[in-house]
C-alpha cells in the first residue's frame, strides 16, 4: 500500500526486500532479493541507503540460508565482512546471528548476540523478544 500511495519514495522500496529476508525460502526469492537490492541502490542517487549496504546483503543471506543455499549465504556474510571498511554503517550483528541460526550455527549466533549485548545493553529486550531468537532465551544470559 505504501509503495502505491507514495510511488517513488525509496523508503517503501525496502519493504519488499525485508519481507523476502523474513519469509523468502526459494532460489527464486534469493534472485528477487538481489533484484530489489540492485533496484534500491540504483535509484538511491543521494546515498540515503548507503549505510544499509551490509544490512541489505544480510537480508539476502537470510533468504539464501532459508532456501538451502548454505554456501551462498556464507559467501554473502564473508563478503559483508571483507567489504565492511568500504561500506561503513550500523553493525549487523543481530542479522548475521540470524543467518547463522538458519545455517544451524547456534554457537556463532550466540557469540554475535553476546557481542551485541555487550556493545548495546539496551538491545536486550528487542533481542529476547525477537521471534528469530526465541529458542535462545536462556542462553543469552551474560
Amino acid at each position: 500500500m505504501g509503495i502505491s500511495r507514495y510511488a517513488g519514495d525509496p523508503r517503501f522500496q525496502t519493504c519488499r526486500l525485508i519481507l523476502l529476508g523474513w519469509t523468502g525460502k526459494s532460489r527464486r526469492d534469493v534472485g528477487k532479493a538481489w533484484q530489489e537490492i540492485e533496484s534500491i541502490e540504483k535509484q538511491d542517487s543521494i546515498g540515503m541507503f548507503s549505510s544499509q549496504w551490509s544490512y541489505f546483503r544480510m537480508v539476502a543471506a537470510m533468504t539464501a540460508a532459508r532456501a538451502g543455499m548454505k554456501d551462498s549465504a556464507r559467501a554473502i556474510v564473508a563478503r559483508v565482512h571483507a567489504d565492511s571498511a568500504a561500506h561503513p554503517g550500523s553493525p549487523v550483528r543481530t542479522e548475521e546471528a540470524y543467518v547463522h541460526l538458519l545455517l544451524g550455527q547456534r554457537e556463532e549466533a550466540l557469540a554475535l548476540l553476546r557481542e551485541e549485548l555487550r556493545s548495546d545493553p539496551d538491545s536486550r529486550d528487542q533481542i529476547v523478544r525477537s521471534p528469530w531468537f526465541k529458542d535462545l532465551g536462556p542462553d543469552l544470559t551474560p
